[in-house]
């Protein structure tokens, strides 16, 4: 993972989505963030710092699919923009004390 690819990951949450190849490039981006657990351990603090809070889980049956707990973060890589097409997501779970015990995406490219 370069150094920026974080940062990069922060950015693309709050980016509009215009076509399916700017989701793809989201997805791309949210596999490498993840992937390695560059996460793993993490503080809910640092993550914040890192990539901004989720939202609970609470809120999103998808979590509850995939066994994390409702104070878990989830997190949508871009906003609707032009393109109505399926936006990548992710999800990190904690543990008791606070760190990053596991995370999960949903990839929407091939």
């Amino acid at each position: 993972m370069s150094p920026d690819t974080l940062p990069r990951l922060r950015a693309a949450i709050g980016t509009p989505v215009n076509s399916p190849e700017d989701a793809a490039t989201h997805s791309r981006l949210t596999e490498e963030a993840l992937e390695g657990g560059n996460l793993q351990g993490k503080s809910r603090a640092e993550v914040e710092g890192l990539i901004g809070r989720g939202d609970p889980c609470s809120r999103h049956p998808q979590c509850e699919e995939q066994g994390f707990a409702d104070g878990d973060w989830f997190y949508t890589v871009g906003t609707l923009g032009a393109a109505h097409t399926a936006l990548p997501v992710f999800i990190v779970g904690f543990d008791r004390q606070g760190r990053v015990a596991r995370t999960w995406n949903l990839r929407v490219h091939d």
